[in-house]
């Protein structure tokens, strides 16, 4: 479910954003992004160094940010770039994407104790 409230972002932000970008999940998969033949494409080979990067990392012209719950890498925004707009948009769109997956997450835990509120076992 969160890769369509993702995709959702994404294709509201496209226009503003004047370059390709997306989110990749913990695995390296495209889950959703502004150029659609790019979703399911894998890119394990920049999960290595994303992990160990501190605010981001540039990589075959794309910079790269970590999105973290705790101590884990639960997905990766990229954009294509490596000058002072991908630097300023990854932090935006990082942002942005981690608090869908917040309020997601959030929503979910909310609809299990909905749906249990009252019952007894």
């Amino acid at each position: 479910m969160p890769n369509r409230l993702y995709q959702g972002v994404v294709q509201q932000m496209k226009e503003a954003v004047d370059r390709p970008f997306g989110i990749m999940d913990e695995n390296g998969t495209v889950v959703a992004c502004s150029e659609p033949a790019w979703i399911g494409e894998t890119r394990t080979d920049v999960l290595e160094e994303v992990a160990y990067a501190n605010g981001g990392a540039i990589i075959g012209g794309y910079t790269y940010r970590a999105i973290n719950q705790g101590a884990k890498n639960e997905c990766i925004a990229f954009i294509e770039g490596d000058d002072g707009f991908a630097a300023r948009m990854i932090a935006v769109l990082s942002v942005s994407f981690a608090h869908i997956k917040n309020l997601y997450d959030v929503s979910d835990v909310d609809r299990c104790r909905h749906w249990f509120h009252g019952r007894r076992y």
